[in-house]
């Protein structure tokens, strides 16, 4: 790959990457518990969010988690709260078909064993 072909690509990441819309804890007018303001900042590293997803995991209550699953939502959307409804929506339809392929894989390893 030639010098020029490596810096194209180079501005195509870095203008991807300030494209990116991310939904943001600190512009939401609600009260955000801690938690969840270091979980869902924009600039964690992906370790920092390892830990502090795990610890949400560990410690936290349903209302946090479902706070989490609509950042999520908001974020794959790019913050357009309509978008972030129907893939909510979307995921709920899923849960029984995700169920199914659990119990069905997981029949598949007592068999194997």
């Amino acid at each position: 790959m030639e010098m020029k072909e490596i810096l194209t690509e180079w501005r195509k990441l870095i203008k991807e990457e300030e494209e990116r819309v991310v939904f943001n804890p600190e512009e939401v007018d609600l009260p955000v518990p801690k938690k969840l303001l270091k979980l869902l900042d924009p600039d964690i590293t992906p370790q920092k969010f390892a830990q502090r997803d795990a610890e949400l995991d560990d410690s936290g209550k349903p209302q946090e988690h479902a706070f989490a699953c609509a950042a999520f939502a908001l974020t794959y959307a790019d913050n357009d709260p309509e978008q972030a409804m129907k893939i909510l929506k979307m995921s709920i339809q899923q849960l029984p078909k995700i169920a199914k392929g659990m119990a069905s894989s997981s029949e598949k390893e007592e068999w194997i064993q």
